[in-house]
């Protein structure tokens, strides 16, 4: 008897030992109880201190708010980030299981909080079923969607990062990170074609960064699949990096075969002349985008870097300001003549700034 009774405490102890990472469902939301000047006041001292990184003294402020309004939505969420910042996390739990419950404009936020704090505590799929909450009642907020991804990619789960990533894009086509996170998911897939067009819509939204420096060499070297045997004078080709994974959900490992040729051939044009680094990516970038275009209307189910990546980047080459875009794209990158290029010779950049896709 006493053998079966420890049986059965065990899934007990073990249950009651995680609930309190579990994400709740309130079975009804609890009203949110507004602030009053002098509270409001206390709510702007609190962040000052926060920002100061005094969070102690942000807390005792949001305390002052909690003893008289315990159900004020913003006073809770303010003092859960102060109490996550200075790594109470367990204290954080509290207050963001409490802010939970209150029906609120920035609920979702709530939810983005707790899976960032699960996370931080080690409870990686806890943490994805708050994100997941969250965007249940936000979809639209980008960084659950992008916290979603670095969770998912963390444990292992591909998939889910690149949908979430996506998704994060499509939420907020601007948010930098998202498109740089995207990238490199598909060129560790092997899928080099997306991955170029992804850090390519990185460079549009930031492109003078440590970041950005990085990004300017995938890209580079992404294209530049060839080497030439100084010895023998021969060509040598890298195709792999070009070709893709078995699981092409984009359609584009073929094309990925002709531009890696053609990279070569474009690189090479005469014996013994080479292109300059920036001469090569607008001569690659214009056969990419040749190539994308001419075989866009052949699938009927086109896939996420077909539907969103490649239409504006085709339309802009079919416009005439391909290669403006581009030496703007990579004028912090340090390449010969792209700065002079630009003050000197960039006829179109102003036309370029006014034009508008569909013109």
């Amino acid at each position: 008897m006493k053998k079966l009774l420890f049986i059965v405490l065990i899934p007990l102890l073990v249950s009651c030992g995680s609930s309190k990472y579990s994400i709740e469902q309130p079975s009804e939301l609890i009203e949110d109880q507004p602030l009053n000047a002098q509270e409001e006041g206390w709510l702007q001292l609190g962040i000052i201190s926060h920002d100061e990184q005094d969070y102690d003294q942000a807390k005792e402020y949001y305390k002052r708010i909690l003893q008289q309004k315990p159900n004020s939505a913003s006073a809770l969420y303010e003092i859960s980030y102060s109490s996550m910042e200075s790594n109470n996390l367990e204290e954080a739990l509290v207050y963001l299981k409490q802010g939970e419950k209150i029906d609120s404009e920035n609920l979702y936020l709530f939810y983005h909080m707790h899976g960032i704090t699960l996370d931080m505590l080690g409870k990686p799929k806890e943490a994805i079923k708050a994100f997941k909450k969250g965007i249940e009642v936000n979809p639209n907020f980008h960084l659950l969607h992008y916290s979603l991804a670095i969770t998912s990619l963390n444990v292992g789960d591909s998939d889910q990062g690149m949908i979430s990533l996506q998704n994060a894009v499509l939420t907020n086509f601007e948010h930098s990170s998202s498109h740089l996170l995207l990238g490199n998911l598909y060129r560790s897939n092997g899928n080099t074609i997306p991955a170029i067009l992804a850090y390519t819509y990185f460079l549009f939204y930031e492109s003078d960064t440590p970041r950005s420096d990085e990004v300017f060499q995938l890209i580079n070297e992404s294209f530049d699949s060839s080497e030439r045997d100084t010895t023998t004078n021969e060509i040598n080709i890298t195709l792999n990096a070009l070709f893709g994974n078995s699981q092409d959900n984009e359609q584009m490992n073929g094309l990925g075969t002709v531009i890696a040729l053609h990279s070569v051939s474009s690189k090479y044009k005469k014996e013994g002349e080479q292109l300059s680094e920036i001469e090569f990516l607008v001569e690659n970038y214009e056969y990419m985008l040749n190539l994308l275009g001419e075989t866009q209307e052949d699938y009927e189910e086109k896939g996420f870097v077909r539907e969103f990546y490649v239409p504006y980047l085709v339309q802009v080459k079919e416009a005439g300001y391909l290669e403006t875009l581009v030496y703007l794209l990579f004028e912090h990158s340090n390449y010969e003549g792209v700065k002079e290029w630009i003050i000197n010779d960039c006829v179109k950049c102003e036309e370029f700034y006014e034009w508008t896709p569909g013109e």
